[in-house]
């Protein structure tokens, strides 16, 4: 993102259209990251590195009327929205999230909050466990595909990771946090009893 925003920073004569985090088929040197390629066999399996894609057009014509219209943000800034945690397991730890309607209605709320325009917004999956274990606000970059394999009894076994949708919002500026009053609240917790008790 630090590169995006040096970048329209140095722009000239262009307008953004939108602005999009996505994944390409992670290789350990960089010029076999490919971030134009449509297809790739299992990439489902594959580990994979996510990247940000700037859409924009120029000027057909170098008039003045042309460059006071196609002139890039002023700035450059983004809010990542996670959806909140409404239940957790008691044993397992396992949460519930709020649905993506919700996710939505608190994000337009802060949106309305600090009055910024708005360049594109996204959404997209991130893996649980970052966001509930390790917390690193979407931020990773490079990660394992969507399914694993382990090794249980000599066999191979596969599963699915579990996934969370997030929104992303890509904002013409930076923007100050408001104030705590002014959001809603977020929702309460509520413990669930997934415990199991095997008597032998």
């Amino acid at each position: 993102m630090r590169k995006v925003k040096e970048w329209m920073h140095n722009a000239r004569h262009i307008a953004v259209t939108n602005i999009q985090t996505l994944e390409a088929v992670y290789r350990r040197h960089p010029a076999n990251v490919h971030t134009g390629v449509n297809f790739v066999e299992k990439v489902e399996s594959c580990p994979m590195i996510r990247f940000v894609r700037v859409t924009y057009v120029r000027p057909t014509e170098e008039t003045d009327d042309a460059h006071s219209m196609y002139i890039p943000p002023s700035g450059f800034s983004y809010k990542t929205f996670l959806p909140a945690p409404v239940k957790v397991g008691m044993c397992s730890g396992s949460p519930v999230y709020e649905n993506l309607l919700s996710t939505c209605e608190r994000s337009k709320m802060w949106l309305r909050c600090i009055e910024r325009r708005i360049i594109s917004v996204e959404t997209f999956y991130h893996p649980l466990y970052r966001v509930w274990h390790q917390q690193d606000g979407c931020e990773t970059t490079v990660m394992q595909g969507e399914w694993t394999a382990a090794d249980r009894n000599d066999k191979q076994h596969k599963s699915r990771r579990k996934l969370v949708h997030v929104i992303r919002v890509f904002l013409d500026g930076d923007y100050t946090e408001p104030a705590l009053h002014l959001l809603p609240p977020t929702p309460m917790v509520e413990e669930i009893n997934d415990c199991k008790c095997i008597v032998m």
